[in-house]
């Protein structure tokens, strides 16, 4: 066969293939894990272990408009997959589940709003220790395998159960991942503007996101569980920032202000904690965040990683407040060499919070003295000198004068030789 035919053929073949695809939306539904058991208090997947899953149920259903036709392999596969959420992100797969699948249900055929019922026994489930902090859920999900159908909504090929505990089709049962409370953001409420050196009264919320397996239990009246070790102004973002003003020692609340538990891989926002705040006059504008730092209270049971455990926002923003500062002072500055006057121009104040804007102006003074006398000394030479020439000018034409006086009177005493011309002929 030519191949200019094959060619022709194959197009023919992708044609009919894409003309006759219909329009099928499958859906997971249904995903239950019914064994081992969810609802328990205790670990049931170990982390780095292989979990024996005894029974795990799904439906796939047609949500249509067409019927799924039956072909001779099959037109989609299950997957499983953990996920960092209800929302199948960054899928690990787990490669131990393969669907049981006898009946041949993923050839079809499928009715509009007909189901196929999957029950997969006795595989191998691993949860990676690297994945406590963000993998809370497990997934199973459709995935295409031919052309022969067009999935017009892809938000349902999966179906998601969370890794805490609860009754089978809601939940998958606890790991052994350690909880992590995470403070993730800080607000102060209704946020002020901040004049230096004026104390301002304020109340602010933080949430904290619990980046692990296990719960981090609320304060009680008894227990001291959610704590702040350190409140702050800082230049950075940091415990050792160079500048830091510390305001933990006005720092105000109640066991009831933290109270609420944060259950695995969730979070919770706590408010009403108050503190006072002075942004001091001195180094006002080194001041760039307000910063909070976590930590779990004396009779706190959970686990914490305490290498993440701050929380700062940036102040002059409509979440943590503005700030105002001095407008600069005018400095004065005497050396033994010169005299140095600095004069500040300040512009005019506009309301606005923020660097005012100024212009210096340095006038030496001791250098124009220095300019003006050096000139005088030498106007004073030119002068000296200007007179010294006159008077020897005059000097010497009054000499020249007296001489040619004497010259006539010899002429008048002495005779003349002959064929002279000039007085110095006589001798």
């Amino acid at each position: 066969m030519a191949f200019k035919e094959v060619f022709v053929i194959c197009i023919v073949f992708a044609l009919v293939d894409r003309t006759f695809a219909v329009d099928a939306d499958l859906k997971v539904s249904g995903l239950s894990i019914a064994s081992p058991n969810p609802d328990v208090t205790t670990v049931v997947y170990n982390t780095d272990t292989n979990v024996n899953v005894v029974a795990m149920t799904l439906n796939v259903v047609n949500d249509g408009p067409d019927a799924l036709t039956t072909e001779t392999s099959n037109q989609y596969d299950l997957k499983m997959y953990l996920s960092d959420g209800d929302s199948l992100g960054d899928p690990q797969e787990v490669t131990t589940y393969v669907a049981a699948d006898t009946s041949n249900f993923r050839y079809g055929p499928l009715s509009n709003g007909g189901s196929s019922f999957f029950l997969t026994s006795n595989f191998d489930l691993n949860y990676p220790s690297n994945l406590c902090p963000t993998h809370s859920h497990v997934c199973v999900k459709i995935e295409k395998q031919t052309n022969t159908y067009n999935d017009s909504d892809s938000s349902n090929d999966y179906q998601c159960l969370p890794f805490i505990k609860g009754a089978a089709g809601t939940a998958v049962g606890f790991t052994d991942c350690p909880s992590d409370p995470v403070p993730i953001e800080v607000n102060i409420t209704s946020a002020p503007t901040f004049t230096y050196d004026q104390q301002e009264n304020v109340t602010f919320q933080i949430t904290i996101e619990n980046q692990g397996g296990a719960e981090v239990e609320g304060s009680t009246s008894s227990i001291d569980s959610i704590a702040f070790s350190s409140v702050f102004l800082a230049d950075t973002e940091s415990v050792s920032a160079s500048k830091k003003l510390d305001l933990t020692s006005s720092l105000s609340y109640q066991s009831s202000d933290v109270s609420a538990n944060i259950d695995p891989w969730s979070e919770t926002t706590y408010t009403g904690i108050g503190v006072s705040i002075t942004v001091p006059s001195a180094d006002c504008r080194s001041y760039n965040y307000f910063c909070v730092l976590f930590a779990p209270g004396n009779n706190a049971t959970f686990s914490d990683t305490d290498s993440n455990n701050l929380i700062c926002g940036e102040l002059d923003t409509s979440y943590i407040g503005y700030v105002v500062c001095p407008d600069p002072t005018t400095v004065v500055v005497t050396t033994p060499a010169a005299t140095t006057t600095t004069v500040t121009i300040a512009t005019a104040d506009t309301g606005e919070v923020g660097e005012s804007d100024s212009g210096m102006v340095n006038i030496h003074v001791g250098a124009i003295v220095g300019i003006t006398f050096a000139a005088l000394i030498v106007g004073a030479v030119a002068s000296l000198l200007v007179l010294y020439t006159v008077k020897k000018c005059i000097k010497a034409k009054q000499n020249k004068k007296n001489a040619v006086t004497a010259l006539d009177d010899t002429e008048m005493k002495e005779p003349k030789r002959k064929g002279s011309k000039h007085p110095k002929d006589f001798e």
